[in-house]
């Protein structure tokens, strides 16, 4: 079973939403594994390109239970299936899904992708949780990866077509706090940490990628980079509940170091694991949130 609840770090409230812009970031609320209706609002079956890839499943949305703010992928042995347009035998049928809208890294900006996750490792089991191009390949970012190794991958593909990876001993028995931050570096290449269990694992640099748009993909692939033959029996790839900070978390203002309210409200956004300096105008709505006023905000904004 797989289960993901997306929220977003810093919102804007509907008044706001006329007079800023939103960064490079889209919103998925914590409701869109609530019901079938949510998830079709915000995510689609198989890969953008379709139901085949490049190991032995093929998607098909029946292997994709949706509700309770939980999604479960499921991989099925199957048999009497047609190859794929590449030639790949297809033995398993299984669940993948994509957000509907793309994320882009721009100047300045980046994400955080945080969840809990507890994954196979066995030889012919792929699950991947992942950012790939979408106008072009490369670039690709790996926020997870398990390749039947034993091990958890963490990889970036530049456009410069030179791939970085590190892999990390994982106990497939446990579920482990992953988080991913995805930056702009210098205006042209972006910087992933990838953390595990609150501990820096490793720190990538993806040639050109600021500007690119990608997909967001969360799949259950098979055999493959993972080895075969796999796993005769119906298997499962899990995600817990507690996945935050889809978008991007700070707010670039002037200061206004010298307002009597900016420790509360800097002490409170630390808390919170967010930078912030004040700028007027956005004063009234960040004495909210430091207060615990702001409740449901509704846009990714840049000021």
């Amino acid at each position: 079973m797989l289960r993901l609840t997306l929220t977003t770090a810093l919102l804007l409230p509907v008044s706001f939403a006329a007079s800023l812009l939103p960064r490079d970031g889209y919103k998925i609320p914590s409701t869109s594994f609530d019901s079938q209706t949510t998830f079709n609002t915000y995510w689609s079956y198989n890969y953008p390109w379709g139901t085949d890839h490049n190991g032995a499943a093929r998607m098909a949305s029946s292997q994709v239970k949706v509700g309770g703010g939980q999604v479960t992928l499921t991989a099925t042995p199957t048999t009497g299936q047609a190859p794929t347009s590449g030639g790949l035998a297809i033995h398993y049928l299984s669940g993948t899904i994509y957000a509907k809208e793309y994320f882009t890294v721009a100047a300045n900006g980046g994400y955080d992708f945080t969840g809990d996750f507890l994954a196979s490792t066995a030889k012919g089991t792929w699950p991947a949780f992942w950012l790939t191009g979408a106008n072009s390949w490369p670039p690709e970012i790996d926020l997870a990866e398990w390749k039947g190794s034993g091990k958890i991958s963490f990889n970036s593909l530049g456009i410069n077509n030179q791939w970085i990876t590190k892999d990390v001993a994982y106990n497939s028995g446990s579920w482990h706090t992953l988080k991913m931050e995805v930056r702009d570096l210098n205006g042209v290449d972006v910087q992933t940490k990838f953390y595990m269990d609150g501990v820096l694992q490793a720190t990538q640099t993806g040639n050109a990628m600021v500007g690119k748009p990608f997909w967001l993909i969360m799949d259950y692939q098979m055999e493959g980079s993972s080895g075969s033959p796999g796993p005769t029996s119906t298997l499962v790839y899990d995600s817990r509940s507690t996945y935050r900070e889809l978008g991007y978390s700070e707010i670039d203002c002037a200061d206004l170091g010298l307002d009597e309210e900016t420790p509360v409200i800097s002490a409170t956004l630390k808390h919170h694991n967010h930078h912030i300096t004040l700028i007027p105008g956005i004063k009234p709505l960040v004495q909210q949130l430091a207060i615990g006023r702001a409740t449901e905000w509704d846009l990714l904004f840049n000021v």
